[in-house]
């Protein structure tokens, strides 16, 4: 689905099917370049062979279950690398040719996005949660926004866009930096998903139980300049209610977000 222009900017791009998405078929991205050509001059001419460096981070308060998280690679090169601990993490980075430029502990749990340059991390500790921003070797940028945020999806455009506020529910989109590019009051029925597709628009998913009957999923588009669309039901009812169910949004190429529904 994606955000259609105009009065029907609220509304996915299902055509006859009310706005459900198709489950991803080939017909979902008609009139985009062809699943052939999406992957034209990805993969490598040769085998790249085996790797030529390798870190390791030593272990901090280790109860014998650590575990490296995925590693995030910023547009320079640089990649930051999570160990997880017991109630903390280490976060290294390291540059391309494998130098260790910095090693941070990290809080009891985060997420990173990599940017063209530099990382912005959704960093939670207990019930607190805030974003970071970092440099490319790995410093502290002093913008870091101190306020309660729940998900938060990259926006391929720069920066990201999070859910915010509390008696007050909002989302808001942060440039690289962690300056406020707009806020948008959102309705505060419990969020399912958040996904930002390739030319900058917001996908807001939620619980519809409220608006369109039980079991019901409902979205809201937000445009890049932080216009938001109408309310709209996305999917009628489903097995259960909606945030117990374990949906995804992922970019489609052009723009427009995929849907997925994963396994009970």
């Amino acid at each position: 689905m994606d955000a259609g222009s105009g009065s029907n900017s609220g509304s996915a791009d299902g055509g006859g099917d009310g706005g459900s998405p198709t489950g991803g078929t080939g017909t979902e991205g008609s009139g985009g370049p062809s699943a052939s050509n999406d992957c034209t001059g990805l993969p490598a001419s040769s085998d790249p062979g085996a790797a030529t460096v390798s870190h390791f981070i030593w272990l901090r308060d280790s109860t014998g279950v650590d575990s490296c998280g995925s590693a995030v690679a910023s547009g320079t090169g640089t990649v930051a690398l999570t160990m997880q601990a017991y109630h903390s993490q280490t976060i290294d980075f390291v540059s391309s040719s494998g130098t260790l430029l910095a090693s941070t502990p990290g809080a009891e749990g985060s997420t990173l996005i990599a940017g063209e340059s530099g990382f912005i991390g959704n960093m939670t500790a207990s019930m607190a949660s805030w974003l970071e921003a970092r440099n490319d070797s790995g410093a502290q940028s002093p913008t870091t926004r101190h306020e309660q945020v729940a998900d938060v999806a990259e926006d391929p455009l720069g920066g990201v866009v999070a859910l915010t506020g509390g008696t007050a529910p909002q989302i808001t989109s942060f440039d690289t930096s962690l300056a406020v590019r707009w806020r948008v009051s959102r309705p505060a029925d419990y969020p399912v998903a958040l996904g930002v597709d390739r030319e900058g628009a917001t996908l807001f998913l939620f619980d519809g139980t409220r608006l369109f009957g039980a079991n019901t999923l409902a979205g809201m588009w937000v445009d890049h300049a932080g216009v938001a669309g109408n309310v709209f039901q996305m999917l009628g009812p489903q097995r259960d209610l909606a945030f117990r169910l374990p949906f995804a949004l992922t970019q489609r190429t052009g723009s427009g977000l995929f849907l997925a529904l994963g396994p009970a």
